[in-house]
């Protein structure tokens, strides 16, 4: 009798064809040596290299391992939440394509998170990069409420409960963000440390301009009243100091203007928080032991 899988791994693949049979493979033995049984859910991105011949080999030679395939480039967290929505497994994990996260540490996360936690990641040294973005990075997790131990940064790199699928499932704002769902749902984020490993091919999309926008959304999806809440002070701060100085001639008119300004942005921010969360993943293939089920 074949035991059902415990766990369903997902891999969000863009530009690292190169890594994914190996990772597969030593992902996959690591488990089994441990004696835990998985299905694997690859999402290729719409990668521009040969990743989906890479996937239709895997599936043909491994029968635990499926495929999706967007017809678009959707971003990460869209990918993520597709793979994540095929998985029906008590413990669902994501790991990164590219082979700087150990796949022989899915065993430590899985075996943490079956000690009682719905979310456990892995955590690197935050001492990489320079020192203005370092203190970037943490202010940015600090304002969004993403709390880690001190001198590390968590990662995508985790293994999540039932429970806690089912409440990322359910927030529309996955679709823009892993990690800063679970800790807006109240979920403890347990980390184990996991120092990275050298990219085996490819390089990260994420440059500074990519980086500022995405901390410039997530943001507005997941502070958002924090962020007009603090636009609202300063202009009521402002209309007061004209006031005292008598720079207007009309009274009150700086705080008309004030809160017009503010009505208006708290729309536009509203509208681009809906649009930022609807659905965008598509996926135009199938392949692999998937049930059919919805990716988006």
């Amino acid at each position: 009798m074949v035991r059902p899988p415990e766990l369903t791994v997902v891999i969000a693949v863009y530009r690292c064809a190169a890594s994914l049979e190996e990772l597969y493979r030593r992902g996959n033995a690591a488990l089994q040596a441990a004696g835990h049984s998985a299905e694997w859910v690859f999402v290729d991105d719409a990668s521009p290299d040969d990743a989906w011949c890479v996937l239709q080999s895997l599936c043909r030679t491994a029968k635990n391992v499926g495929a999706i395939r967007f017809e678009r480039n959707c971003g990460q967290h869209a990918a993520i939440r597709a793979g994540i929505a095929m998985a029906r497994t008590p413990w669902t994990a994501v790991i990164d394509g590219d082979l700087e996260d150990r796949p022989e540490f899915l065993v430590d996360l899985l075996e943490e998170a079956k000690a009682g936690h719905d979310v456990v990641c892995a955590a690197t040294p935050s001492r990489g990069g320079s020192p203005l973005r370092r203190l970037g990075s943490f202010a940015y997790r600090r304002l969004v409420g993403l709390e880690e131990p001190p001198g590390w940064k968590l990662r995508v790199f985790s293994v999540i409960s039932a429970r806690a699928r089912k409440a990322y499932l359910a927030d529309r704002r996955s679709i823009r963000s892993y990690l800063l769902v679970f800790a807006a749902a109240g979920f403890e984020i347990r980390s184990l440390p996991c120092p990275v490993e050298t990219r085996k091919a490819g390089r990260s999309s994420y440059g500074v301009g990519r980086l500022m926008g995405t901390a410039g959304r997530n943001l507005l999806l997941f502070r958002r009243r924090l962020l007009l809440g603090a636009l609202g002070a300063v202009l009521l701060l402002i209309a007061g100091i004209q006031g005292l100085a008598g720079s207007t001639s009309l009274p009150g008119l700086s705080l008309s203007l004030g809160v017009i300004f503010w009505i208006a942005t708290y729309a536009a921010a509203s509208s681009l928080a809906g649009r930022w969360t609807g659905p965008q993943a598509r996926s135009c293939a199938r392949i692999g032991n998937l049930t059919p089920r919805s990716a988006v």
